[in-house]
């Protein structure tokens, strides 16, 4: 894979149109949840329990998925209401240094939860912030490893099969199957050596709540109208990302397939990785977005001063929902009205109790039934008055009564 330099606009336009479109979505700047744990906690920060230097920048993620996760557990973000959704950059004071020519790096982070719309959320996200910078020309490749007994039911027959054919390695993929086999194998795909080609398959030792996962995540990505294709050469570094993981790339050039794609995003669920640093269970799903360092101060949109006030709660239950809702999330923000979501609760009740508590004017709700007939209910939360409004005519009609 190529990993070019991609946006032609300046870092600071990219920032600022990013930015924007991760708001609309719910994540907030980690440095202002950061700000409201510290308001709250009472407890000392919690020490990783195993201290695991930062690695690499886009070719491997453990640097920056450390980077979320002590920033969610030692700050304390785990007292908050689950789950966290924020930002982040490399460009960041306290995040990881960096060097001026190096590239500009933009994560989403979803900790707390182990639902499919995690990874659906982050995956429509990136596509949307993509599509602010002018880069809409995109595929999915999604793949997926298992949990932590399926990777290492994979590892042993992947380290069995590439020692069987190492005499017909490469000299650099024999060092790397010294270290890491999911290097190595990675490293062979990348060269389109052969032996690549018979490797055993990570969905091949999935459990059955593995396959349930995947299942869910590409109905997500098939309910957003995107195409995706099933990648078993994406197997990740095998220190950080297990289960699910994912790219967006540049669509394969039909004149020249062999033709190497621009890889503009990469993520996963790390649930393990957790479990490895902390010794606790901490759900978390991320993705990661490259950009090239082009003129301007992207420092200067990292962390808006103003974040527009949600006047909508948008409150979906049950799996339908769920799918029709990235949709409703987009129309709203191509309305250009801000609104607030949770996905953190199946429960209604949960849902509405946590709006209540937001005191904003409307929600918006849709269950199994409004997903089916192509509507929501939108609820008055002054005087308890609610009507049925078709989800295409939704904006339209939150403007009417704001008016």
């Amino acid at each position: 894979m190529s990993y070019v330099k991609t946006p032609s606009i300046p870092s600071d336009e990219f920032m600022k149109r990013a930015v924007g479109v991760a708001l609309h979505y719910g994540f907030m700047p980690w440095s202002r949840v950061r700000k409201e744990v510290k308001r709250t906690r009472t407890k000392k920060p919690v020490a990783a329990k195993r201290p695991i230097k930062p690695r690499g920048a886009f070719g491997s993620h453990t640097g920056e998925l450390h980077q979320a996760l002590q920033t969610y557990v030692e700050y304390g973000f785990n007292t908050l209401a689950q789950p966290v959704l924020f930002y982040h950059s490399n460009i960041e004071r306290g995040m990881r240094s960096v060097k001026a020519d190096d590239p500009l790096l933009l994560g989403l982070q979803v900790i707390g939860s182990n639902k499919s719309i995690s990874e659906a959320i982050l995956i429509k996200t990136a596509i949307e912030i993509l599509d602010e910078v002018g880069i809409k020309n995109v595929s999915i490749h999604v793949n997926t490893i298992g949990d932590r007994d399926g990777v290492a039911r994979y590892n042993r027959e992947l380290v069995a099969y590439l020692r069987k054919n190492i005499n017909d390695m490469p000299a650099h993929a024999r060092t790397l199957l010294k270290r890491n086999s999911f290097q190595c194998l990675t490293h062979l795909c990348q060269k389109k050596h052969p032996i690549a080609d018979e490797a055993p398959r990570a969905m091949e030792f999935l459990a059955e709540h593995g396959r349930k996962h995947l299942k869910e995540v590409l109905e997500y990505i098939e309910s957003i109208g995107l195409s995706y294709e099933i990648d078993n050469t994406l197997v990740g570094d095998g220190e950080s990302y297990s289960q699910m993981l994912f790219e967006i790339r540049e669509k394969e050039d039909e004149d020249d397939p062999l033709l190497d794609q621009v890889v503009y995003a990469r993520g996963g669920r790390y649930d393990d990785f957790g479990r490895k640093l902390y010794r606790m269970n901490i759900p978390a799903a991320g993705i990661i977005i490259k950009s090239s360092r082009k003129g301007g101060n992207p420092k200067v949109y990292l962390n808006p001063k103003r974040i527009r006030q949600p006047k909508v709660c948008f409150i979906q239950f049950g799996f339908e929902a769920r799918l029709k809702s990235l949709h409703v999330l987009e129309m709203l923000r191509r309305a250009k009205v801000p609104v607030q979501q949770s996905f953190g609760s199946d429960k209604l009740t949960d849902q509405l109790e946590w709006a209540e508590r937001c005191s904003i004017p409307h929600i918006i709700i849709m269950g199994q039934k409004e997903a089916i007939d192509g509507t929501v209910i939108v609820r008055d939360m002054n005087t308890r008055s609610q009507e049925i409004i078709d989800v295409e005519n939704l904006s339209v009609y939150l403007k009417s009564i704001w008016k």
